[in-house]
């Protein structure tokens, strides 16, 4: 059985949780069993910030994954982000500050190459966060599938300095 470390925000601190990484399709739960529904493998020997979302996904839960990432120090990582399974749990002044959030990153000197899957209806919801994920200097690209996600990826390359 595989283990993997997530991290929850609960009541401004960020508490760590190693759960075990059931089969595909099973839900994994949180603090207070409560269900996750962002989960991120962060790679630093291949340099690869990995995401999935499954449900409904907050303002909160697009935020701890960006402070995971930044954390990190994965801004120059390549990044996979599939929220085929998301459904969206925000107001538009939400999608918003994500976008300015996303925004406020570009002017680190290396971004690494973003690959986005999603649907079809899912691009076109989500057109204002990706138009902000596209306006920085990094590779970006929006596929249907992950298999073409991750073979574009391993085309890209990854900042060869960290933040």
């Amino acid at each position: 059985m595989a283990f993997a470390r997530r991290y929850r925000t609960t009541a401004g601190a960020i508490t760590a949780i190693t759960d075990p990484i059931g089969p595909a399709g099973r839900r994994r739960l949180g603090v207070d069993n409560d269900p996750m529904p962002l989960f991120w493998t962060i790679d630093s020997k291949a340099r690869m910030f990995t995401a999935e979302a499954d449900g409904p996904v907050t303002l909160a839960d697009a935020l701890d994954l960006l402070e995971a990432m930044v954390g990190a120090k994965a801004l120059a990582y390549r990044k996979v982000l599939d929220g085929r399974r998301a459904t969206l749990a925000m107001t538009p002044d939400e999608i918003l500050q994500i976008c300015v959030k996303i925004r406020s990153y570009h002017d680190q000197p290396d971004l690494g190459a973003v690959a986005i899957v999603g649907t079809p209806e899912q691009t076109v919801i989500f057109s204002r966060l990706l138009g902000a994920l596209a306006a920085g200097n990094r590779p970006f690209k929006v596929f249907s599938g992950s298999r073409q996600a991750r073979n574009w990826l391993a085309s890209q390359p990854s900042a060869l300095t960290t933040q």
